[in-house]
């Protein structure tokens, strides 16, 4: 159960501190992304193709830092679990959150309303992933929120590895 838990808590820092991290850093650039993209200067799929390649390095060596002392230090290699299995998960979960808060920024003129809105995206998230409640026990009319719901894909990814 230790073990578990760690890893829900893993993926939901995960998730929510790339996620929050990436809904303030847009937010600053958003008035010279507007002014070129209305200049004609670039269009989206460029500007996010860049940023993503721009930050792609950061976004592999810190889960990577962060697996590194997670890893060993929790005791997931007593237990028989891959190091670089964990970190493809550490990785596709930071990408996640990254592209979540890409997409509340988007969302929003400025940065106290993307800020009070990112919760709300996370919470849900956070509910229906599989650990702070039974998912076979949902009503059917809310069932459905445990298939959208990263940390549920994260959490149950890490207890394969």
């Amino acid at each position: 159960m230790n073990l578990a838990s760690s890893m829900f808590f893993t993926c939901i820092a995960q998730l929510s501190l790339y996620e929050f991290a990436t809904v303030m850093e847009f937010q600053k650039e958003r008035a010279v992304f507007i002014r070129e993209k209305t200049s004609k200067l670039y269009t989206i799929g460029p500007y996010y193709f860049s940023k993503i390649v721009l930050e792609l390095p950061l976004l592999l060596l810190l889960p990577f830092l962060e697996n590194l002392m997670t890893f060993f230090a929790i005791g997931y290699s007593s237990v028989d679990y891959n190091f670089f299995r964990f970190y493809l998960v550490y990785v596709l979960t930071v990408q996640v959150g990254t592209a979540m808060g890409y997409f509340i920024s988007c969302c929003f003129d400025n940065m106290m309303a993307a800020s009070q809105v990112t919760p709300f995206a996370v919470m849900p998230s956070v509910l229906f992933g599989g650990f702070v409640v039974n998912l076979t026990t949902l009503r059917p009319s809310i069932s459905w929120m445990q298939y959208v719901s990263p940390t549920r894909y994260a959490f149950e990814a890490l207890c394969w590895c």
